[in-house]
């Protein structure tokens, strides 16, 4: 088959250029030619003009006397003579009335048009003659005026061979211009001409080895190289394509055989997995079978109010852990479809009350405020799993405190047409709008500095999507990046029991003062729904009944008539009992709330039952201490939980006034406001530790005036026990404590006797007996040793775990290990682990040279033994 032509283009470049020559030639030569001859042909007309000006002169001169004196004759021999110059058709002389005195010639113009007007060079060139005018003088005076015309027709003859010339000339140049024209483009569209033969040959023979032959270095020769490297890259690109299609049937079977090993070894790893889930789920939730049984008997054991809480509060996290483990376990249950759901009636409220007082002491020691605020018209009783509702929950509340560093959490519970709403909104840093759509994937958080910051997985709210899709809801989440966030869960349930109706008998009008909007809503939200008058307390306004934090009572106090005050105090908080005891507040609702606290409290405001002194009725205990501090304030400022707890109990059992402080900066403060009769100090705790606090409160004593500051620390020997001196403090009390040395201190520096450092004991037992001793008697029971004995045993594995894995590099971190792991070992009396942790502490504070490896293991053999006669104690 004969390849097809190239199409011959109608007009060719060559030809363009050869056109585009010839017209700018030609047009430039006629230009130039006719605004030359133009301006010559001017200079001509105006020399002439001068010569004829000057013969007119010369013969008016002549002629001034005979016209002066009226004398015809003469004056027409006069133009007689004007007659015989070349080229002069006419003459005439006028006089002073314009009448004409004598003329020569026979040219007929108008007499205005020949005196008054000079024609300009094209009227000349159309109609052949100049005329002339010049006055003519005599004695000073115009007599006359005379007129010349002069034959100019000679010019049009020049002017006319002059542009045929400029015709010819520029014809010759258009030719010679298109003959160089045509030279040089054969050697432009040479090029392009080749150019477009082989992109002939390539497009109709699929021949790819065509190329053009390079014979310039301008832009076509750029053209032309760029061509012949293109075509190179085809070729390449062809013969790897080949290369590649001769392999591809061994690659795809070493492929599959690749994936077939890849397949077999997963499966191997997910049967290890299986088994290894087996295994941990079996060796998990043996122990915390045990922790939660005890756990139950202990909430079950009769105990007063704040320690029945405190036992609900173990029970509470400890299913909430093990529902944790269940999903951690069970995860391949999830991602497989193959999850069991339980449907069972439960009270929705539990489902947000029970997540509360899980977070609630998180957020608390973040300054956070958590609630969970109930919507009017939410069912009593639902059908549904109340593990898996609670771990949905549990899931976005740990999330939302990650997250949020001020403001409150707060969880809101809905209902609506058959749909239950449970959502959990925060002031944290918010979602930025292009990382909302990938949250919810496995491993996931909105960015990856995000983890670096706070931690996690990512995969709770993963796991809260599957759940709640598995349940046949759905999640949402709203947020805008610094104005936190908003999730909800929205699940089908089935109504059991419907809301109560929202009326009560005798509404009241209800004050809340609370700085937490969390908590203000919560408790806005109960009270408004049983139909009750709620409004923000305000001093002097009629309320029937105040809900305040201790430090705001006093001033609705004096409000006449006074209205029922409830303190809102928090779990471990002792303004609370101190608010009750002065008689400031009629009543005490603890936090985290709980609704069925706040029924309880709303039924005694029907009543006018409110509990009052009551409240501080305990149970008696085997040894009551016979002194009382009853009126004394004291403030204890420890970043440790369990020591507060320990030293307060101990100071509400000797009738004292107790604050309490988490870090040094706190109890600053707090010696700032209420100035306490003593305060006792540890001396190590974040930020500003308890030397700083007490040097500062050294320097702000007025003239005079003395606190009593007693350290509070673990050491037994070395340098600390002067350190305590020097930043100003009175005595030290060496952990673990016992109530007669706290009475004995009390003593000492509240009535002026000496108090003796407690010494170390010179037979050394793994544990203190006296000191379990003390804790029974403290508590009154064995709430308070089953409490601290718990703590220690949930916490001391993740102390030693960080103290094993220090590489001795940075010495002061590894000394604050050590000193949190030895404070906790104080608070129940093991003695030798005491020791060993004091003697590394006291080695790495002061840089001393030591075999790190072998103090850690001896710590780690006495941690060993202590937790074992922990258990045997617990047992017991």
């Amino acid at each position: 088959m004969t390849p097809a032509q190239p199409a011959q283009p109608r007009s060719t470049i060559g030809r363009r250029i050869s056109a585009l020559v010839a017209v700018a030639v030609l047009t430039s030569v006629i230009l130039v030619t006719g605004a030359f001859i133009w301006i010559q042909t001017g200079d001509n007309i105006q020399e002439r003009r001068k010569a004829i000006e000057a013969t007119a002169y010369v013969f008016a001169s002549a002629i001034a006397d005979h016209v002066a004196l009226g004398n015809r004759q003469e004056a027409f021999k006069v133009l007689r003579s004007i007659g015989r110059v070349p080229d002069i058709t006419y003459a005439a002389v006028i006089g002073p009335d314009n009448r004409e005195i004598a003329s020569l010639g026979n040219s007929v113009f108008l007499q205005e048009n020949l005196v008054d007007s000079t024609p300009g060079l094209a009227e000349l060139l159309t109609r052949g003659s100049f005329p002339v005018a010049v006055d003519i003088i005599k004695g000073g005076a115009l007599v006359g005026r005379l007129i010349v015309i002069a034959d100019i027709s000679g010019l049009r003859a020049q002017l006319t061979t002059a542009l045929l010339t400029a015709l010819i000339t520029a014809a010759a140049a258009s030719l010679l211009g298109m003959a160089i024209a045509s030279t040089l483009q054969r050697r432009i569209t040479g090029p392009i001409l080749a150019l477009t033969r082989a992109m002939a040959v390539v497009r109709d023979r699929r021949d790819y080895s065509a190329k053009v032959e390079h014979r310039a270095d301008d832009e076509t020769g750029v053209l032309v190289e760029t061509f012949n490297g293109m075509i190179a890259e085809i070729n390449s690109r062809d013969a790897a394509l080949e290369s590649h299609r001769q392999s591809l049937e061994a690659t795809v079977q070493t492929r599959t055989r690749e994936l077939s090993v890849a397949r077999d070894a997963a499966e191997a790893a997910n049967h290890a997995k299986s088994g290894f889930l087996a295994t941990m789920s079996h060796e998990i939730r043996t122990p915390m079978n045990g922790v939660m049984v005890m756990a139950e008997l202990l909430a079950g054991a009769g105990l007063d109010q704040r320690h029945q809480r405190y036992a609900e509060v173990i029970v509470k996290s400890g299913q909430s852990l093990l529902t944790i483990i269940n999903d951690i376990l069970d995860l391949s249950k999830i991602e497989a479809g193959k999850l069991e759901l339980e449907k069972v009636e439960i009270d929705p409220v539990s489902i947000g009350d029970d997540v509360v007082s899980l977070f609630w002491e998180r957020a608390s020691s973040k300054g956070l405020d958590l609630a969970c605020c109930v919507a009017p018209g939410l069912p009593r009783r639902i059908a549904g799993d109340p593990v898996r509702l609670n771990q949905i929950v549990s899931n976005l509340v740990n999330n939302a405190l990650k997250f949020t560093e001020r403001g409150e959490v707060l969880i809101l519970l809905q209902y609506e047409t058959g749909t239950l709403h449970l959502s959990v909104r925060d002031s944290g840093i918010g979602i930025a709008p292009e990382k909302l759509a990938g949250l919810f994937e496995a491993f996931t958080q909105a960015d990856q500095s995000t983890t670096r910051k706070y931690g996690g997985t990512g995969l709770g709210l993963t796991i809260s999507k599957r759940l709640a899709e598995a349940m046949g809801g759905t999640i949402s989440v709203t947020s805008e990046a610094g104005k936190g966030s908003s999730f909800t869960v929205s699940i089908p349930v089935e109504v059991v029991e419907p809301a109560r109706p929202g009326t009560v008998e005798k509404p009241m009008r209800i004050g809340i003062a609370l700085a937490g909007p969390a908590t203000q809503a919560s408790l806005r939200a109960y009270f408004a729904a049983s139909g009750h008058s709620v409004a923000r307390a305000e001093p002097d306004l009629p309320f029937d009944v105040i809900f305040a934090a201790a430090a705001d009572l006093a001033s609705y106090a004096r409000t006449t008539p006074r209205p029922k005050l409830v303190c809102v105090a928090g779990l471990g908080d002792s303004s609370g009992e101190s608010a009750i005891a002065s008689g400031l507040a009629d009543d005490l609702i603890l936090l985290p709330l709980r609704h069925s606290d706040i029924e309880e409290m709303e039924a005694r405001m029907a009543r006018g039952e409110f509990r009052g002194r009551s409240l501080l009725d305990r149970r008696s205990a085997p040894k009551l201490p016979a002194r009382s501090f009853f009126g004394r304030r004291i403030l204890v400022a420890d970043d440790n939980a369990v020591n507060r707890e320990v030293i307060i109990e101990v100071l509400r059992q000797l009738d004292a006034q107790v604050e309490t402080a988490g870090d040094g900066c706190e109890a600053l403060a707090l010696w700032r406001r209420s100035r306490p009769d003593l305060v006792f100090m540890d001396c190590s705790m974040p930020g500003m530790d308890g030397f700083a606090a007490t040097r500062a409160i050294r320097a702000e004593e007025p003239a005079g005036s003395h606190t009593p500051i007693v350290a509070l620390t673990a050491h037994v020997a070395g340098g600390a026990n002067d350190a305590w001196r020097e930043a100003g403090m009175d005595a030290y009390l060496t952990k673990p404590f016992t109530m007669r040395t706290i009475i004995d201190c009390l003593d000492g520096r509240l009535t002026g006797a000496a108090v003796a450092p407690a010494r170390p004991h010179t037979a050394v037992p793994v544990i203190d007996t006296s000191m379990i001793d003390e804790l029974r008697s403290i508590g009154g029971s064995d709430a308070l040793l089953q409490r601290v004995l718990v703590l220690f045993l949930e916490n001391v594995p993740d102390a030693m775990a960080i103290i094993e894995h220090h590489d001795g590099a940075d010495l002061k971190a590894l000394a604050d290990a050590v000193h949190a792991l030895k404070s906790m070992c104080a608070n129940i009396g093991a003695r030798r682990a005491l020791m060993a942790c004091d003697e590394l502490e006291l080695l790495a504070r002061t840089g001393q040279d030591f075999d790190a490896g072998a103090k850690i293991g001896n710590i780690a053999r006495e941690i060993e033994a202590t937790l074992a006669e922990v258990k045997k104690i617990r047992a017991a």
